[in-house]
C-alpha cells in the first residue's frame, strides 16, 4: 500500500538524521496512476488507452509532452510483442524527443533512466532490422520507474 508520506531514517555515522519522503502519486490524475499500474504489469495496450484521453485534454506543454512520450513507449512495447521492429524504432525515437523536454524526476519518474533504457532497446530493435540479431529481448522493455 502506498503511503502519502512516511519517514525514512538515514544513518550518518553516529548521528542519525531524519528526512521526509513524500509519495506524490496520490495527487496525480487517476488516468496516470492507472497507466503506471497497467504498464508495470505488462498490459501495454491497456496502459496506452488509459492515458490517451488525459493526454489530449492536457494543456501544459511539458506535461502533454511527457504523457505523449510514455504513451509512445507503451505503444512501442505493443509493436515489439507483435514483432514489428520498425514500429518499435519509430515510436521510441519519437518518445525520446518528447521525453527530452521533461526535467529529471518529472512526475517522480527517472526520466534519464527511462531514456537510457529506451535508447538501448531501440538499438537492439535496429540490430534485428539490420540482421545483426535475430530477436529482440522482450525482457529489456523500458521500465518506467521512480526517480
Amino acid at each position: 500500500m502506498i503511503q502519502p508520506t512516511c519517514l525514512d531514517r538515514l544513518a550518518d555515522g553516529q548521528r542519525p538524521r531524519w528526512r521526509r519522503v513524500i509519495d506524490n502519486r496520490a495527487s496525480y490524475p487517476a488516468e496516470y496512476r492507472v497507466f503506471l499500474d497497467l504498464y508495470r504489469q505488462g498490459d501495454h495496450w491497456e496502459a496506452h488507452e488509459a492515458l490517451e484521453d488525459l493526454w489530449r485534454r492536457t494543456r501544459d506543454p511539458i506535461r502533454r509532452s511527457y504523457y505523449q512520450g510514455v504513451i509512445q513507449v507503451a505503444a512501442a512495447c505493443v509493436h515489439a510483442d507483435r514483432g514489428n521492429m520498425r514500429g518499435v524504432v519509430k515510436l521510441l525515437t519519437k518518445a525520446d524527443s518528447r521525453l527530452g523536454a521533461c526535467p529529471e524526476g518529472y512526475l517522480d519518474i527517472d526520466v534519464a533512466g527511462l531514456r537510457l533504457t529506451m535508447s538501448l532497446w531501440r538499438k537492439a530493435a535496429e540490430a534485428v532490422l539490420s540482421g545483426e540479431s535475430s530477436t529482440l529481448d522482450l525482457a529489456g522493455k523500458p521500465a518506467i520507474g521512480a526517480a
